[in-house]
């Protein structure tokens, strides 16, 4: 009798070692699915490449602050066709920060009329949800609620200050100081952008563009505004600076340098000692992401036009990319090819194109909202965290 209860026992405790392990690889499963999500890629140009679309991705959500160690992100792609996928975030090493708000975003997606309609979602619109607005990117990259916060994090006390009377970026005045601590990714670098003159000291700042040194090696951008809140963009009223996507194409993956010929304010760093600044904080970067083991080569420094396609390809669509959103023949392909058209200068191989918000109207169901622009302040900002 004490031999079949000891079995007893036994069989019991494996069983419920089984039960708990199952129940551990559905919750992994289903945390795994809530970050997953099925992407579909249009052509925008007949000589786009998925080399080129996939080196596009890889700085996209390098950008959002993936680790993408070596030889992940193919790992985490499973395709139905050659141009539809389904992607598992959860193997791109983000920080459990950034999966929670990517969860956030692609349940909110696969909620919508279009997901549902179509099994995916554009990958291009993906990113313009994503990456490219700014309180869903903020939200990502885990950003300061608020400059004081920023600052706790990355102290300016004893910071080098730069004036910039000359500036290709303001329309006045602007201030830029390097904070002292040694260690890289701790460094704060601010831009005050305000009223007033440095030289006469009545410049007052009413908007903080900030940088930080992600631990993946790239640029992280935040915007704060007078009351030291996160904001969309710059005011362009007083600045060219846009939102933390023009950030990511003015800077690419460098510190920028002087592009403008500065009256330097005597009481600060000279425009010599500003360039040194720069370029020991850029080698020191560069030697940091030599260390990285992972899916981005920064040493090839034009690869990010591939991230800068996606989005430009799709907020200003060609006629080759509308008829394979649209379908040939289609009554909205119809009405889309009666619309004004212009061409991009940067890229004149995109061809004639036309834009977003006026295309996204013709679709027989509603489609998925993005900004109307991705590089400069936009009335409509999406915004699923309501921050």
């Amino acid at each position: 009798m004490k031999v079949k209860t000891g079995i007893v026992k036994k069989i019991t405790y494996i069983l419920l070692i089984v039960i708990s392990l199952l129940t551990i690889w559905q919750f992994k499963s289903s945390e795994i699915e809530k970050c997953s999500i099925t992407l579909k890629w249009y052509k925008s140009y007949k000589g786009e490449t998925w080399a080129k679309v996939r080196t596009g991705m890889l700085w996209s959500f390098s950008y959002m602050g993936a680790m993408l160690p070596k030889d992940s992100f193919d790992k985490a792609l499973t395709f139905s066709d050659s141009s539809q996928f389904t992607l598992n975030i959860h193997e791109l090493g983000f920080n459990a920060a950034a999966l929670k708000a990517l969860q956030v975003i692609c349940d909110s997606i696969k909620k919508t009329t279009e997901y549902k309609k179509n099994g995916s979602i554009d990958l291009s619109r993906f990113f313009v949800i994503s990456l490219y607005s700014p309180y869903n990117y903020y939200k990502i990259t885990n950003a300061e609620k608020d400059y004081d916060s920023y600052l706790a994090n990355y102290p300016l006390s004893g910071s080098q200050v730069f004036g910039v009377t000359k500036s290709a970026v303001s329309k006045g005045n602007r201030l830029i100081r390097f904070g002292a601590d040694s260690a890289l990714l701790r460094l704060g670098m601010v831009a005050e952008e305000g009223y007033g003159y440095l030289i006469k000291k009545t410049f007052t700042p009413v908007k903080f563009e900030t940088i930080a040194i992600m631990s993946n090696g790239q640029f992280r951008y935040a915007v704060y505004d007078k009351a030291g809140k996160l904001s969309d963009a710059a005011n362009p009223e007083l600045s060219g600076a846009g939102k933390p996507a023009k950030c990511m194409w003015c800077h690419e993956i460098v510190i920028q340098p002087l592009f403008s010929q500065n009256v330097a304010i005597p009481t600060m760093m000279t425009n010599e000692g500003f360039m040194l600044k720069v370029k020991e904080i850029q080698l020191r970067l560069d030697d940091y992401r030599k260390t990285l083991s992972t899916d981005i080569d920064f040493t090839k420094r034009q690869d990010h036009t591939q991230s800068e396609l996606l989005y430009i390809g799709f907020m200003e669509p060609s006629d080759y990319r509308l008829k394979q959103e649209f379908g040939k023949d289609s009554v909205g392909l119809k009405q889309a090819l009666k619309l004004k058209t212009h061409t991009y200068s940067e890229f004149p191989f995109l061809g004639n194109l036309y834009i977003r918000k006026n295309i996204d109207k013709l679709f027989a169901y509603p489609k998925i909202p993005v900004p109307d622009f991705v590089r400069e302040k936009s009335n409509n900002e999406p915004d699923y965290f309501r921050h």
